[in-house]
């Protein structure tokens, strides 16, 4: 373990290898970072480095304190962060702001990185600071990703990086390259990451089916650079189909993207000026017969997505001060049909438009050995959404009065929110630094949350089974947010540990709908008894994680983390839902000259505290093993290697949802179980 100064944030930053991430040829350019209590910095920054045998990114972020993973499908994990998922978080991709088009959100941000550029996520722990993003209630995560990279000597160079990947649970294999040629002031870098996938097995031999895919991501990276400016290019392909989401009442048939991003970095008036804009276009089709048993063709449903957006950010910073501006416009459009019956079809969404500006400052300062940082954001946010249409309205009167209302309702909706943090940090005695961080912010409702007219599951990935409707009234929710953080530091030794409470006025979350047409519609139309309609309750959260990291020496290193959150609704006697359970980990690493093994042990508690308006499942506590290695066999070639799930367990993640799957091995609507030991290997080669 070593302690450095970060130059650009002024900050004390403890580093150490993580070699059961990263392939032994690139340990030097990839450890990870904690960022500590700094000199001049209040932020902490928590990053997890990808693991190669992960075939979605999103699964890093459970060897994070306070952070874990929704899974609704092999391919598709929404980031949590103490309780809160979704969009109160603020997810971007090497710092763009990402759309995706599923209205469930299959297509998650952070299955939009791909893996052979990903470094790392970085995650800002306790309250995320206002620059971090336009909507960060819940937090603020950023993917790190590999650009074009300029030549350090002054002539030409040429590098080239293939990896390949097999995993026996599902077949998995991997295949990526990438290219970089760079010279002093021009770079130029190309990549391309497929991936395939039959179904995943269980510990207890079934099929958990379907969560098969087939995953291409392209893309290339160039840069200029003179005097003090760099000014780049960055363009991102997307190709995904055939990939199985059992917990939702879909499956993938296509996501196909192009995202682009123009950047600039220069020197003014001592400090930094950051600019970026960005577009991205995704067209996407997902149905319930493909890829799951559907015996009834008129039943049969398909639903074809799009959206585009474009976004922009611009910021000054010195190391006092930082002044910003950024902000994001998309639309988005939703048609559900049956291939069986041509007169079937029902707008879902149409002509969304979701508009967010924000502007944003942020001053910090130092007195004594005390840092005092103020921020401030002010959001003018504004959502609209055209006509929508039903095949069955000249039919149905309950159709007809739902098409009629929405379409006569005013839809035009302006918020302006603001977000104000404050940070505090001191020392209290040797080694030991308390951080206490105090905020009031504010999230806009979701287009999914105002706009789904009629009873349906679109619902940004809650994967809860029920039928929802919008509501196109609702308020902004509020949080308002305490932190205690706790940091003790030595040459070998470093504890984090936080405590938070987040009060959430107008939280959004659904509760029973009372209109009985409404509900005899949503039986009809999609064999569910209860719709919940969106609607501002009030909740709470606390808890508390941390982290523990000892050096024992050059060879043996441990590390553990652990976290704990408590979701309670405060207006009726109720528990938020898909709050992960209390968790954690210990690993102890060692490494040889040319080698490296970890063993890793995960805990994981019983979940009872669970939602009950949303008939959630209780789930019981579990652990299991996992060893990873590395081996360097030369300066080109790198083998990294591993058994996930070493004794084979069988357990049920409570953030896994349910099977929406019928005829599978699964029974429906029970909670999809853990995937059954995995024996992976893949090989790096550099040149």
């Amino acid at each position: 373990m070593k302690l450095s100064i970060n130059q650009l944030t002024k900050s004390i930053i403890i580093t150490f290898p993580v070699a059961m991430f990263t392939p032994l040829s690139v340990m030097a350019e990839n450890i990870e970072e904690i960022v500590v209590l700094g000199e001049r910095s209040t932020e902490r920054i928590a990053v997890a480095n990808i693991e190669v045998q992960h075939s979605d990114i999103s699964e890093s972020l459970r060897l994070v304190a306070g952070a874990n993973v929704n899974k609704n499908g092999a391919l598709t994990g929404i980031a949590q962060y103490r309780g809160l998922y979704g969009d109160r978080i603020s997810t971007k991709v090497g710092g763009q702001t990402v759309i995706g088009a599923g209205p469930n959100a299959m297509d998650t941000p952070l299955s939009y990185s791909p893996s052979i550029i990903t470094k790392s996520i970085e995650l800002q722990r306790g309250i995320a600071s206002v620059t971090s993003g336009i909507e960060t209630l819940g937090g603020a995560i950023n993917t790190t990703l590999k650009q074009a990279d300029f030549s350090s000597t002054g002539k030409l160079e040429l590098s080239t990086e293939f990896r390949l990947g097999y995993q026996d649970n599902a077949d998995i294999t991997s295949k990526a390259a990438l290219t970089n040629i760079g010279s002093e002031n021009a770079a130029f870098m190309a990549y391309i990451d497929n991936k395939k996938a039959d179904n995943l097995s269980s510990a207890d031999d079934r099929v958990i089916s379907p969560t098969g895919f087939t995953k291409t991501q392209s893309g290339f990276s160039t840069a200029i650079k003179f005097a003090d400016n760099i000014i780049g290019i960055n363009y991102h392909y997307n190709d995904t189909h055939d990939a199985g989401t059992p917990s939702l009442p879909m499956d993938i048939a296509f996501i196909y993207s192009h995202r682009g991003q123009l950047f600039g970095k220069h020197s003014l008036r001592d400090g930094e000026l950051n600019w970026q804009f960005g577009f991205m276009d995704a067209d996407h089709k997902m149905d319930n017969f493909q890829q799951r048993m559907n015996m009834m063709p008129n039943m049969y449903r398909s639903n074809h997505a799009e959206s585009n957006s474009i976004s922009f950010s611009i910021d000054w910073k010195n190391e006092a001060l930082t002044l910003g501006v950024d902000g994001y416009k998309s639309d988005h459009n939703a048609t559900i049909t049956n291939p069986n019956n041509m007169m079937f079809s029902i707008k879902n969404f149409n002509d969304i438009e979701d508009q967010r500006i924000s502007a944003f400052s942020e001053y910090q300062h130092q007195f004594s050995n005390h840092t005092v940082k103020f921020g401030a954001r002010i959001k003018r946010l504004s959502a609209d959404a055209g006509d929508v249409s039903h095949h069955m309205a000249m039919m149905n009167p309950t159709v007809k009065e739902l098409v009629m209302t929405f379409n006569q309702a005013d839809r035009i909706q302006h918020d302006t929110n603001t977000d104000v943090t404050f940070d505090w940090l001191f020392p209290i005695f040797n080694h030991t630094q308390v951080q206490l961080s105090l905020a009031q912010k504010q999230r806009a409702p979701s287009y999914q949350e105002r706009y789904l007219w009629v009873p349906m599951e679109a619902t940004a990935g809650l994967a809860d089974g029920n039928t929802y409707l919008g509501n196109i009234n609702l308020k902004s929710e509020t949080a308002k947010q305490v932190n205690l953080g706790l940091t003790y530091q030595q040459d070998k030794f470093v504890i984090i540990a936080d405590t938070f409470y987040t009060r959430i006025d107008d939280y959004i979350q659904g509760i029973p709908n009372m209109n009985m047409p409404v509900n005899m519609l949503a039986q009809m139309m999609m064999n569910s008894d209860t719709v919940l309609q969106f609607a501002n309750v009030d909740a709470a959260l606390s808890g508390l994680d941390g982290q523990i990291m000892y050096q024992f020496n050059e060879q043996w290193q441990l590390s553990s983390t652990v976290s704990y959150v408590r979701g309670k609704r405060k207006d009726i006697d109720d528990n938020l839902y898909r709050v992960a359970p209390l968790n954690g980990h210990i690993a102890l690493q060692y490494r040889a000259n040319n080698w490296h093994i970890t063993s890793r042990f995960h805990a994981v508690s019983a979940q009872h505290k669970v939602a009950n308006i949303n008939n959630e499942q209780k789930s019981s506590g579990y652990s299991y093993i996992d060893l990873i290695g590395g081996y360097q066999w030369s300066n080109s070639l790198t083998l990294d290697f591993g058994i996930s799930n070493l004794f084979d367990r069988e357990y049920q993640d409570h953030l896994a949802a349910y099977n929406r799957v019928n005829g599978s091995d699964i029974p429906s609507m029970s909670r999809i179980p853990s995937t059954a030991r995995n024996i992976w290997l893949a090989a790096t080669f550099q040149f």
